[in-house]
């Protein structure tokens, strides 16, 4: 159905998913009881994956919505993991040295939305630090403008029992708030991984801002999301520019739209043309390291 296909809009979309979600999960825990003791963080790394999953099978049969879907989140796991492990060197050595011990690391992302992605990000941590076995020390920043949003949100962190982790930071710009002011919180002024997906319109000016303010400087990672389909190409030639400097590693991972596949095989059925569907839908996420 094309008026709840990819790009569709409707308002209360948003808490129809979040009822999906929750009736689903309250059917599925009261028909299985017989569930194996598990420690707190398998518990929860199991029922995130239940939430996205719910999510995704909304957006794939239901009503399309703007998360980042299960394509993308597959690019951006080993992205998160390559952070990890770079932290987790760069604790060692600092060790081996006698310095500090493990600090904070901070996870920044821009647009909440429903908290989809928090979510994802949340769970591919805590999956790293079971199989390394050994405790990361982590807060995730999100940051949004919507408050219908992050109320919708707040229930979905608690649905997968991750709240705890998740910090929403509620920005109004209308209001003189300012980002960098907003995510100065605690000691952990720099940000080690940052996740860009909100008005695509402020991709580079709120990198600059944070980069201004020393928030986003060396060893900083940065994903932005959607810079092919909404041709966000200032923030595309400025990182290019970076790089052509040697200021930052980056590469781009081509992908499609999120949740565009029932688009691209019904293209393919129909007889459109399948190259045409295709290039309308496709997308990319910029994967960027500060040197």
């Amino acid at each position: 159905d094309e008026s709840v296909g990819v790009l569709s809009f409707h308002p209360g979309t948003e808490m129809a998913m979040l009822n999906f979600v929750k009736t689903t999960m309250l059917a599925t825990s009261s028909s299985n009881n017989n569930t194996k003791p598990q420690d707190d963080t398998a518990r929860m790394i199991e029922r995130a994956g239940v939430v996205l999953g719910l999510v995704d099978d909304f957006c794939m049969q239901r009503h399309w919505m703007m998360h980042i879907g299960q394509e993308k989140a597959n690019i951006l796991k080993q992205f998160v993991v390559d952070a990890l492990e770079q932290k987790l060197k760069l604790f060692a050595d600092s060790n081996q040295h006698g310095k500090q011990k493990q600090s904070t690391l901070k996870f920044v992302e821009l647009g909440t939305y429903c908290g989809y992605s928090a979510i994802f990000f949340v769970k591919t941590i805590l999956e790293f630090q079971c199989q390394r076995g050994e405790t990361i020390h982590f807060r995730f920043y999100t940051v949004e403008v919507v408050e219908q949003h992050v109320k919708v949100a707040k229930e979905l962190f608690q649905l997968a029992g991750l709240q705890k982790y998740i910090e929403i930071v509620l920005l109004s710009p209308e209001q003189g708030d300012s980002l960098s002011t907003k995510l100065l919180i605690g000691s952990e002024a720099a940000i080690d991984f940052l996740f860009i997906d909100h008005d695509k319109s402020r991709y580079l000016q709120d990198l600059l801002e944070l980069e201004a303010c020393g928030m986003v400087r060396r060893g900083t990672y940065v994903a932005a999301d959607n810079v092919i389909f909404a041709k966000i190409d200032d923030y595309s030639d400025y990182i290019r520019e970076l790089a052509s400097k040697g200021l930052v590693e980056t590469r781009l991972e081509d992908t499609f739209l999120e949740y565009s596949l029932p688009e691209r095989i019904s293209a393919r059925m129909t007889g459109n043309s399948k190259e045409e569907t295709q290039d309308l839908l496709k997308d990319g996420i910029e994967l960027s390291f500060y040197l």
